[in-house]
């Protein structure tokens, strides 16, 4: 708790949100969080746990309104309150704004490997691919031992960001270390159908092209490939 309440008789009714959130009772945890921050206005925690009992009610908006008071009210003294809100961000398509909480991330609590691998996560939106190759290497150095991520996980954002430098080779090496969940997903169907076709190309190699091509025709949202990408990504 980063902001105590200040009159002890509300921790009853505090009690009362967590007991909700143990019965994943979300909407009942809205109620009373907001009756707490309605009766404490400088209670920080309170817009925090708000917040999240929205966001598991898929209410993102909301959700980002009461994360980011929290963030302001606690200044810069809470990594999970930056990640949350980043991750809400992200939902919300605020790609920038995300960035912007990853690099304080970066800045205020330089050991949590978090805020690399976000700066790293947001690079393929946001156009610098190698300052997100630099953090999440970074990211990747910092998880061991840190963090109960998948060390895997970072290879995939890495891989997609090599096979956007070019590094065909190296990229497709990354994204195969990725885990089963994320080799589900329509961004690996497209920078591994690219690494495996550009690799065939400058090796006069038609197996890899034929691998290339079947890993394309998985992809499901062909319209929605960035242009970069989807104009080399292109079989004879």
């Amino acid at each position: 708790m980063y902001c105590p309440l200040q009159d002890p008789q509300n921790n009853t009714l505090l009690e009362g949100g967590f007991a909700a959130f143990q019965l994943n009772r979300y909407e009942t945890a809205t109620n009373i969080f907001f009756a707490l921050i309605k009766r404490d206005s400088l209670f920080c925690d309170g817009y925090f746990f708000l917040g999240y009992a929205l966001r598991r009610q898929n209410r993102y908006k909301d959700a980002f309104v009461f994360y980011y008071k929290a963030d302001k009210m606690v200044q810069n003294k809470s990594e999970e309150y930056k990640l949350n809100l980043a991750s809400v961000a992200l939902t919300l398509g605020l790609d920038s704004f995300a960035r912007l909480k990853y690099e304080e991330m970066v800045k205020y609590f330089p050991t949590n490997p978090e805020g690399y691998y976000g700066v790293a996560l947001t690079a393929p939106s946001l156009g610098d691919y190698e300052n997100g190759l630099v953090h999440i290497n970074k990211a990747i150095d910092k998880y061991n031992g840190y963090s109960e991520r998948e060390n895997s996980d970072p290879y995939f954002i890495k891989g997609i960001l090599l096979a956007l430098t070019s590094k065909y080779e190296e990229g497709k090496e990354c994204l195969e270390k990725a885990p089963k969940r994320l080799r589900k997903q329509e961004h690996f169907n497209i920078f591994y159908s690219l690494c495996l076709l550009k690799i065939g190309i400058a090796n006069q190699d038609d197996k890899l092209k034929k691998k290339a091509k079947k890993y394309y025709k998985k992809i499901q949202f062909k319209n929605e490939i960035q242009k970069e990408v989807k104009d080399i990504l292109v079989f004879e």
